[in-house]
């Protein structure tokens, strides 16, 4: 799992929010929204390491449910630019250690 911090800029000020990208079948959807998002050919593997730091455009909207209570739900959004960008690359492993690698 790649935990996803974000850093939205609205109305002058920065706000934070997480979205959770998941190895799991049926989530290649999910995968596939980022990349687009990032401006990534389909042939690009998503880790941490190239997509740290990447400015990208979402919407955030707010859920809400009785069993959950208020929760975030993060849309991303495909990217304008028609420019493709190169992820960045390092040769350093994932370690592993169940912290969040972004």
């Amino acid at each position: 799992m790649i935990t996803v911090l974000l850093e939205i800029e609205h109305g002058g000020e920065t706000h934070k929010a997480w979205d959770h990208l998941v190895f799991t079948p049926g989530s290649e959807w999910k995968f596939d929204a980022v990349r687009a998002s990032l401006g990534f050919p389909e042939e690009i593997e998503l880790n941490a390491m190239n997509i740290l730091g990447r400015a990208v455009q979402v919407k955030v909207t707010t859920e809400s449910s009785q069993e959950y209570g208020d929760q975030l739900r993060v849309k991303w959004l495909k990217s304008e630019s028609s420019a493709v960008v190169e992820p960045s690359t390092n040769d350093k492993e994932d370690d592993d250690d169940d912290e969040p690698n972004i």
